[in-house]
């Protein structure tokens, strides 16, 4: 082979392996690329998971708050639910009392009543029997001097 074939295929070599290195080094570079794009794209579905962790801890953190207040303020409905119904019963209580105590003093009043209409119908009837037994007296009197005076006349 003459010198021109062996340097040209030297050139030729020099240039596959300018090539080569070449097509090497933008192979390193594109990996390099890809493992940085891979990189950042699971920094950010790591952010994204983070992100989603973090909005539902804060989702359960004001649930669980929720919870807790409607439990209070039911725990509180059913308090003054039954205070209302004690208050209610007190009162039924309070109200039957005054009624007992109502239907006790009219039952005197009423026995007194009636004791005193007892003692008046029995007075009447005194009074009836003591007139009666005068006015048949007088009657009596009366019919006496009547003939008498028939006598007389």
């Amino acid at each position: 082979m003459n010198d021109a074939q062996v340097k040209k295929d030297l050139q030729d070599q020099a240039e596959e392996l300018y090539l080569a290195q070449s097509e090497n080094r933008h192979l390193k570079e594109t990996v390099i690329a890809l493992r940085q794009a891979l990189e950042r794209g699971k920094i950010d579905r790591d952010q994204c998971v983070k992100d989603a962790q973090s909005a539902n801890q804060s989702e359960i953190i004001q649930l669980k708050e929720t919870v807790a207040s409607l439990r209070s303020s039911l725990e509180e409905m059913a308090i003054e639910r039954e205070q209302l119904i004690q208050d209610a019963v007190k009162q039924a209580h309070d109200e039957i009392n005054q009624l007992k105590t109502t239907i006790v003093t009219l039952r005197q009043e009423l026995e007194r009543s009636w004791i005193r209409s007892e003692t008046k119908i029995r007075d009447v009837k005194r009074e009836a029997t003591v007139e009666l037994k005068q006015l048949q007296e007088t009657i009596a009197a009366l019919r006496d001097k009547l003939p008498r005076k028939a006598e007389q006349i």
